[in-house]
């Protein structure tokens, strides 16, 4: 059947959604209609952060496909060699099923390119599963490091080669043949390098010099890996460079931006195609930043380079990853936000380390996006060790371990329902319970929080009710695979069971009549916030916030309305980020200024008077003022004076049509620069939680505030108030969507042009003026050179931002068109569906709109 009003038959989703579709389903007793689930990226299972949601979803699934097919467990007990095992029985004879005859559940198709071989076997035995092997690659890989004077070749088993040798392609065949000897070692800088199942395959490549990049901040190592990427662009091929944080991926970009303007190396060839689309990059980028685009992505992108990390905004990102997928960028650095999940492949990758550990799955997954059939005949992956900024023997101690990064095998994979352990830390990539067998699991324990979800999903489905249900569905995880880990994981559940009825009250017992036992039932609080599909500890407590607002009312304005009002900055205050019990992070919990903190509550009496009626007193903000920081005894008190700035900065984001001055006002309070990414990221992950608040407020049939809920989180995710939703509903469209922002349809709208289909009929030089005003009235630069008094190029700046302005409401236009188009076609087929206009009932009505 359908899975919505237009037919849709297939849905691709998150990991958190599939997740509740799974519940969902179970609750509505469609189960199923689902005849299949594929799951990208397997291995992610064993993630300390997303794993465990991952195997809720599939632990779920095999719950519910046992008990389909009448399969019960009794208590695992101990064999003759002592160790755990489970008795299983079905309730009939016929024990010799196939897997097409197992009941209707839907078949689970699991794939991964970074699952350890003693793995393979335990994953298939938890999904019930044939396991297919391949280790076919239509690209062959080879893996390099960077190590001191030479680059050295990874050998062995695993490395396909074709024809000559790769390295053959970057220096002459003679000088080649003269280096690969290494049987009695290469003499470098640190002494003679020796590296088992490595080959020498050629120096270190000398294109650049630190000279010629100038930069301070640009290291030997860097430089390394500036010429492996320039390298590569010389000959036309594209390159990812990973990078170990957000500035260093600034840093690199200009750095091989400035070899190419300076001469450093000759010019990477580019023809009319390849100029025209870096143009036309550069125009969406304008467009993604409201008008305000980083200086340095502009200078870059020019260049063919580009930058990539998680606080750029997502449409610069989109912009940036389909420049890099089109061929107007050769060089890419990112972080290892690009690991995986996106298509980004390239000829050569190249992995800085740095700072922050790189696990072998996650170089396996960097290397991976070397080579692409039909894009390049090889792939390359070099590693770049960090060293020359310290003594000869850490230098050493690097380099060895970027040599074990590559030669490493894939750690096994685990659950993530009991990763990490109670104090967060792991120990020899040995499990928790593997080192303390018989360690006592606390409430606070992180897996028993993690049973507690998956136990109220299950039981609010009403699929776990009985002891026996409590059994089967903990054999339905991927951890009961491992019998060690069987106490320790009966003991969470136990516990999370306890917390849920005792604690949060969420589950009660109840005694059925008709078979004699007690079943698990949720209660209305359950119900509610299993409906709102957040963690129980967050859950619970928005819960209890929204029962106070549903008693007393939500704050919206002034006892005294010719006062002013406080908008939606109450609404925004619930639904903002919590720290310690949300998946969003707030940007202000990193730093905070209490002084500018208390000077904004002295000056906006709005703001003052609301933080009075949510408890959030000036005098704290005075005493944390003096004393340079909130008391650790009372960080629940200063918790909320973070979240109440940050509902602020989102109110005026939301509310003002200058992004510059709601940054600069906001980056003071948070004591950290605010960039447009990191504020956009906020928004986001407050309209997220204020979706969920609003299913949690309607389950507990708090009606109005469901509805004010969902209305803020329409607008958060339009990032502007809901009369203008009909203009950036412009946005969502996959083709001319990035020519209306948030900016324009302010403009516009502020000039009688309220919906797309005005604006598709309204003259250019109109829409013009408005995208004009928008975009000049939020340009950083702009703004800069009017405050420093620069005049020299105003006429020739007034007239490019013309013409651009010309060029951009064209494109305006006909973006507007063609939403109006497919908004129509789209009527029209409803229509069709529906049947006959004449027999529609207020046929009239209808066919006036239509």
């Amino acid at each position: 059947k359908p899975l919505g009003p237009h037919q849709e038959v297939v849905a691709v989703t998150t990991i958190e959604k599939a997740s509740v579709c799974v519940s969902r389903l179970v609750t509505e007793g469609r189960i199923h209609e689902l005849c299949a689930v594929v799951v990208d990226e397997l291995h992610v299972v064993g993630d300390r952060n997303r794993g465990a949601t991952l195997e809720h979803a599939l632990a779920k699934l095999r719950f519910h496909a046992r008990k389909a097919r009448g399969e019960t467990i009794c208590p695992y007990h101990e064999n003759e060699t002592g160790e755990p095992v489970d008795e299983i029985h079905e309730n009939n004879n016929n024990t010799n099923k196939t897997h097409q005859d197992r009941g209707p559940s839907p078949q689970i198709i699991a794939m991964s390119a970074t699952v350890s071989h003693d793995s393979l076997e335990r994953l298939a035995g938890w999904l019930d599963a044939r396991l297919f092997v391949t280790n076919f690659r239509p690209v062959p890989l080879t893996e390099f490091v960077a190590a001191g004077d030479f680059i050295f070749a990874k050998d062995g088993e695993g490395v396909t080669k074709k024809g000559n040798d790769v390295t053959v392609e970057r220096m002459p065949p003679q000088d080649a043949s003269t280096i690969c000897d290494t049987s009695a070692g290469v003499l470098t800088s640190f002494g003679t390098e020796t590296r088992p199942g490595f080959r020498v395959t050629c120096p270190t490549p000398t294109l650049l010099s630190r000279d010629a990049l100038t930069r301070a901040e640009v290291a030997p190592h860097d430089v390394v890996a500036v010429s492996l990427a320039a390298e590569a662009a010389q000959g036309g091929f594209s390159t990812l460079m990973f990078c170990p944080s957000r500035n260093k991926t600034e840093v690199l970009a200009l750095a091989v931006r400035r070899a190419f303007r300076e001469g450093a190396l000759r010019t990477v060839p580019t023809t009319t195609k390849i100029t025209a689309a870096r143009r036309r990059l550069k125009n969406k980028l304008v467009a993604a930043a409201e008008g305000s685009p980083s200086d340095s992505l502009m200078a870059v992108t020019e260049w063919g380079v580009g930058f990539h990390h998680a606080h750029l905004r997502a449409k610069e990102k989109e912009a940036i990853e389909e420049g890099f997928r089109t061929g107007a960028l050769l060089v890419l650095a990112c972080t290892t936000t690009l690991a995986a999940g996106v298509n980004l492949p390239a000829r050569r990758v190249v992995i800085l380390l740095g700072m922050h550990e790189v696990t072998p799955s996650s170089y396996r997954q960097m290397a991976g996006r070397a080579g692409r059939a039909g894009q390049s005949e090889i792939g390359e992956a070099f590693v770049v060790p960090c060293c020359g900024n310290g003594s000869v023997g850490a230098d050493t101690k690097k380099r060895d371990e970027a040599f074990a990064l590559v030669s490493a095998k894939l750690p096994a994979t685990r659950s993530g329902l009991l990763l990490p352990s109670v104090d967060g830390k792991e120990k020899g990539g040995v499990s928790p319970s593997e080192t303390k067998p018989d360690c006592d699991v606390t409430r606070s324990d992180p897996c028993v929080e993690r049973l507690a979800q998956l136990a109220l999903q299950c039981v609010t489905s009403g699929t776990f009710r009985t002891q026996k249900d409590g059994f089967e569905l903990l054999r339905s995880t991927f951890a009961f695979g491992v019998p060690s880990d069987r106490p320790r994981l009966s003991r969470a559940f136990d516990s999370a069971l306890r917390r849920l009825s005792q604690d949060e009250r969420l589950i009660e017992t109840v005694d059925v009549p008709e078979s004699g036992v007690r079943e698990w039932r949720a209660t209305r609080r359950g119900d509610a916030l299993h409906a709102s599909a957040l963690p129980v500890k967050q859950a619970s407590v928005l819960y209890d916030d929204l029962a106070h607002c549903a008693r007393n009312g939500i704050f919206l304005e002034f006892e005294s309305p010719a006062s002013g009002k406080f908008g939606q900055t109450h609404l925004l205050f619930l639904c903002a980020p919590r720290f310690d019990t949300s998946r969003g992070r707030n940007p202000f919990d990193l730093k905070f200024d209490w002084a500018k903190w208390y000077d904004v509550l002295c000056n906006d009496p709005a703001l003052r008077e609301l933080g009075a009626k949510l408890k959030i007193q000036v005098v704290h903000a005075q005493r944390a003022r003096v004393s340079g920081s909130g008391n650790p005894k009372h960080k629940d008190r200063f918790e909320k004076h973070k979240r109440l700035a940050a509902a602020a900065a989102i109110a005026d984001a939301l509310g003002s049509g200058d992004l510059f001055e709601t940054l600069s006002r906001w980056s003071a309070v948070a004591g950290v620069a605010l960039l447009p990414g990191m504020l956009q990221q906020l928004t986001q992950e407050t309209a997220s939680n204020a979706a969920m608040a609003s299913n949690l407020a309607a389950s507990a049939g708090w009606g109005l505030v469901a509805t004010l809920l969902h209305k803020t989180s329409k607008e958060l995710d339009a990032g502007a108030f809901r009369e203008l939703a009909a203009l950036t509903a412009v946005s969502s469209d996959s083709k001319m969507g990035w020519t209306m922002t948030v900016a324009r349809a302010r403009c516009l709208f502020k000039r009688g042009l309220r919906t797309p289909e005005a604006v598709a009929m309204a003259g250019e030089s109109e829409v013009a003026v408005a995208v004009a005003e928008a975009d000049a009235g939020s340009t950083f630069g702009i703004r800069k050179k009017q405050k420093t008094g620069d005049d020299g190029n105003t006429n020739a700046h007034a007239s490019a931002s013309a013409h651009a302005a010309r060029r951009a409401a064209f494109e305006l236009v006909e973006a507007c068109r063609l939403h109006e188009m497919r908004r129509l076609a789209a009527v029209i087929t409803d229509a069709q569906t529906l049947g006959p206009i004449g027999s529609w009932e207020g046929e009239d009505d209808v066919g006036v709109n239509l």
